[in-house]
């Protein structure tokens, strides 16, 4: 059972953060701040646009959401918990998590530690964050051991077969702006191979991109 049962349908529309009750009001975001020309609404459990018409009044559909979260952690039913939540706030959560030391049995039981990489795992893949944040340093100085279970082990495998040192290409994408800077080009061309690419746009998945190279340890491109 959960804590609260579903609320009442009610058809109600908020034009503008106005409409909202006080409290929610502290997660609009304004065209300022989302450098959009629209009012944002941005909660962890709900994130829309103004106007928006809600199938019940917003307050509860909430306060039931955030009830059956709290019901699917109490469980540990992981795929509930972060089902629940927006795309933008899982891997915050996440993290969060790991440091309130829900995951502290990693330490002597590798299928929490299983759990939590794959977790990652599939959050960096699916989520909103970009390479400049500093949600990826928080993730890897989490205290949750056997960190190398976020890469597949399909990618394992390859990593081991690896030499000690290797060269990848990055990515970068200069022409695109009128005045590029390295720290640009590259968080616009975040793709990485084993394969150089010419500006012409020949061989590898780095189509269209040019290229800059790094040598390192294999162990270094699982993190």
């Amino acid at each position: 059972m959960t804590e609260l049962s579903p609320p009442e349908m009610k058809l109600t529309v908020y034009e503008t953060p106005d409409d909202l009750p006080v409290r929610l009001r502290h997660y609009c975001r304004s065209p300022d701040e989302t450098g959009t020309e629209i009012w944002w609404f941005k909660h962890p459990h709900y994130l829309t646009m103004f106007p928006v018409a809600t199938p019940c009044e917003i307050e509860g559909l909430i306060e039931f959401r955030e009830s059956v979260h709290r019901e699917n952690l109490a469980k540990r039913n992981w795929g509930g918990v972060f089902a629940g939540l927006e795309r933008a706030f899982r891997m915050d959560y996440l993290v969060e998590y790991a440091t309130m030391g829900e995951f502290l049995d990693a330490e002597e039981n590798a299928r929490e530690a299983v759990t939590f990489w794959r977790l990652a795992r599939h959050m960096r893949s699916d989520g909103e964050h970009d390479e400049a944040s500093p949600i990826w340093s928080r993730l890897m100085n989490v205290k949750v051991p056997h960190r190398d279970f976020m890469t597949s082990a399909r990618d394992r495998r390859a990593l081991r077969a690896m030499p000690d040192v290797v060269t990848v290409h990055r990515g970068v994408q200069f022409p695109r702006f009128s005045k590029p800077s390295p720290l640009e080009a590259a968080n616009a061309g975040w793709a990485w191979s084993f394969s150089e690419i010419r500006p012409n746009g020949s061989p590898s998945g780095l189509r269209g991109q040019e290229t800059s190279a790094t040598s390192l340890p294999p162990r270094y491109l699982d993190h």
